[in-house]
């Protein structure tokens, strides 16, 4: 009977192997691939060879040039980008194995900066994003009047999805937007402060688009704690304050940091905001940007790779180093047996 459930159980994991294999392994092995290959580059493209010669991009004809690997000279063939890129059964790029790809991403300041803008940009907005949320997710854990309309309001955002913050922002941070235009009408400013397209403008999307996140995640934790074990610290003597720091988080902060987490990989991963309301040539250059520019613009898929694998070493890292400190929590059950 057990090996019999023990078969079935491998049955029923089958469907679940097909996508794990086709979504995450396949990729995976293809991203190392680039990652640890170097392509030969001349003039910005990678140089092709059939074994035989090597295929040389010329910018003026838009060919790829037969090369004469013995003498350098060319041949006279001339074959499209085209010809030469789809048939990679014959035409292979001319690539060294090794490290280049990293040691160049932490030598050229215009890869390596993206590191320090892409922290400087999560790290702050992930703390607004915690004060936030767990404010409005400790006010709302008891019975409050109108508790499923303040719900849905801050859940909203969620359904909105990037873009169309982003095009929301436009408008409201603009010169003429509401904005500014209130603060000029108040006498607060005297000319329209410039949000839109800077550092501000990103971090105030992605305070706007993860908020909700965490509040979604924060509202059940702070929902399931016993109110009885904050009634018996208070007869215990214990004032509002102590009693919050001494029973409320310690069992609230476990669960919390599971949420935090993972919040702060989506925060790492944003892009759209990043190029619309900020500056991506500049302070908003994170990761995903280089990705993108690398993979999109200069067609250098090795580079490209190697920026999504330093952002994916990155998550990982943050991810590690926010569970070592939950295991320094109490993590057990905190709530009521109703």
């Amino acid at each position: 009977m057990n090996s019999q459930m023990k078969k079935s159980d491998y049955l029923l994991l089958l469907p679940s192997l097909v996508p794990i294999i086709v979504l995450f392994l396949v990729p995976l092995v293809y991203a190392f691939q680039l990652i640890f290959t170097t392509p030969e580059r001349v003039g910005g493209q990678p140089v092709y060879t059939d074994n035989t010669y090597e295929y040389h991009y010329s910018a003026g004809p838009n060919r790829f040039l037969q090369i004469d690997t013995e003498t350098g000279a060319e041949t006279g063939l001339m074959l499209t980008p085209f010809e030469v890129r789809s048939q990679s059964d014959e035409y292979k790029v001319k690539a060294s194995i090794g490290i280049q790809n990293i040691k160049t991403f932490f030598t050229e300041r215009r890869y390596y900066i993206s590191i320090y803008n892409t922290l400087a940009l999560v790290l702050p907005a992930t703390l607004i994003q915690i004060a936030l949320a767990f404010s409005m997710a400790y006010f709302l854990r008891g019975k409050i009047k109108g508790k499923m309309m303040y719900k849905t309001l801050i859940i909203f955002p969620l359904t909105l999805g990037s873009l169309i913050i982003a095009g929301g922002m436009t408008n409201f941070f603009r010169a003429g937007g509401w904005f500014n235009t209130a603060l000029m009408a108040l006498d607060i400013i005297n000319e329209p402060l410039t949000i839109l397209f800077t550092y501000w403008g990103t971090l105030i999307a992605v305070i706007i688009g993860g908020t909700p996140f965490l509040f979604s995640g924060f509202l059940p934790i702070c929902e399931s704690i016993d109110p009885n074990l904050e009634t018996a610290a208070k007869t215990l003597g214990a004032n509002g304050l102590k009693t919050f720091t001494k029973v409320f988080l310690p069992l609230a902060i476990p669960s919390m940091i599971s949420i935090i987490s993972l919040n702060m990989v989506l925060n790492m991963a944003t892009y759209p905001s990043a190029v619309l309301v900020g500056d991506p040539t500049n302070t908003t250059r994170v990761l995903t940007v280089v990705a993108f520019e690398e993979f999109r613009e200069n067609m250098n898929f090795n580079m490209a790779a190697t920026a999504a694998f330093v952002l994916v070493i990155m998550q990982a890292s943050l991810m590690a180093i926010l569970q070592v400190v939950r295991k320094r929590f109490y993590i057990g059950f905190g709530g009521s047996f109703k």
